[in-house]
This record gives C-alpha cells, sequence and structure tokens, in this order.
C-alpha cells in the first residue's frame, strides 16, 4: 500500500502538519509520521496516526514531507539513502520530496540523496497550518526533474494547510541551476559635463577669505 503523506520528524512541525491534515479531512490511514523518540511517537498514536521508526517505510510513499531540524536534517538524509541501498526486496520509489528544513538547499538534498526519480522541492510555513489557515511558501527548481505537473500535485495537497505561495524559477538544465548569478560591478555614475565645466570655472569658485 502507497502511503499518500510520510511525514519524517515528531516535532512542533511534524504535530502542525498533522493537526492540518486531519483537520482537512484526510484519511488517518494514509499518513504516517516517522521519527527516533518513541515518547513524542506515542502522541501521534493517540491520534490515529500510524508511526515508524524504520526509514524503509519511506518506500511506499507518495509525499515524503521533512519535518526536522537543520542540526539533524544530515543524519536524515544518510539514513534515507542508506534505507534506499538496503531496500532489494521492494521497489523503493519515492515521487516527491517536500522538505522544510530551513538552510538546506536542493542541490544539498540531491548530493545526499541521489534519489533519479524523486521530485524535491521546498517549503516554509507557520505553524497556523494546523488550522487551515497557514500561509505556505512553496520554492523549487522547474527542470526536466521537477516539472509543473508535479508543482501542481504539491500545491493541492499543500493548499489544505492554508494559502500557498509558489515561488520558483525555470532552468533549462542542471547546470543553469548550479550556476550562480553575478551582479554586474557596479559603476557609480559620473556627473553631467555641464556640471563639471562649472566646477572647473574660475568664476564659479568660492573668493578666498582676506587674511586678518
Amino acid at each position: 500500500m502507497k502511503r499518500k503523506i510520510v511525514i519524517i520528524g515528531s516535532g512542533k512541525l511534524a504535530t502542525a502538519l498533522v493537526s492540518g491534515f486531519i483537520h482537512a479531512g484526510i484519511e488517518k490511514e494514509s499518513i504516517m509520521v516517522i521519527g527516533r523518540d518513541a515518547l513524542k511517537l506515542s502522541r501521534f498514536n493517540t491520534m490515529g496516526i500510524k508511526t515508524s521508526s524504520a526509514m524503509n517505510d519511506v518506500a511506499d510513499a507518495v509525499n515524503v514531507l521533512m519535518a526536522v531540524t537543520p542540526a539533524g536534517a544530515g543524519q536524515i538524509l544518510q539514513s534515507l539513502r542508506k534505507a534506499k541501498d538496503e531496500c532489494i526486496n521492494r521497489a523503493f520509489y519515492v515521487e516527491r520530496i517536500i522538505s522544510f528544513v530551513s538552510g538546506l538547499t536542493i542541490t544539498q538534498i540531491n548530493k545526499s540523496l541521489r534519489f533519479p526519480h524523486a521530485k524535491i522541492l521546498r517549503a516554509t510555513c507557520n505553524t497556523n497550518i494546523a488550522f487551515g489557515q497557514g500561509i505556505i511558501c512553496l520554492s523549487g527548481v522547474v527542470n526536466k526533474n521537477t516539472d509543473q505537473c508535479h508543482v501542481k500535485h504539491a500545491t493541492q495537497l499543500l493548499s489544505v494547510l492554508g494559502e500557498v505561495v509558489r515561488e520558483y524559477r525555470w532552468a533549462a538544465s542542471r547546470a543553469d541551476h548550479r550556476r550562480p548569478y553575478r551582479h554586474p560591478p557596479y559603476t557609480p555614475p559620473s556627473a553631467p559635463p555641464v556640471a563639471q565645466a562649472r566646477r572647473r570655472a574660475p568664476e564659479n569658485r568660492p573668493a578666498a577669505r582676506p587674511r586678518d
């Protein structure tokens, strides 16, 4: 069974995401929370959400939402890649990964995971998503790996949590995505020739103050 939503993390953001999805009427059977803290996971069990501590369960996910801290994101990415390499008996196919980790770029996620089929997007939000009144900013690069169809599906998924503001740019290739934008060098504006002539004219210079 492919689960619609798998949330990695068990903190406040994960709790707000689960509450928002339940408030929107999404079936609890289609949501799973993966975390390491057994006490925090037990809170989701009381809400009727299935929990797990094994990253192998991500293999059956359509949408993977990373709701972890920046300090623990590196270890989570390593665990995901290890789970993919060890997944032999079943196919490991993740359609979309939406990262809520601040400071973690899409390029860094691609380098760490190396999921050829996953479409990776970034998002930021506030805790009002628990009531369906949040503001979600969805960003990414639209290229051959992340097309408009997946951006549309991610927007529809997150729109039940509040208003979605999309911020993404086009890239013809992966090289264009990696090439940083360089601002042109600053050139100070030069004074008009008339103003320069006036400053140089002797009659425009102030008269010398007589000495006492």
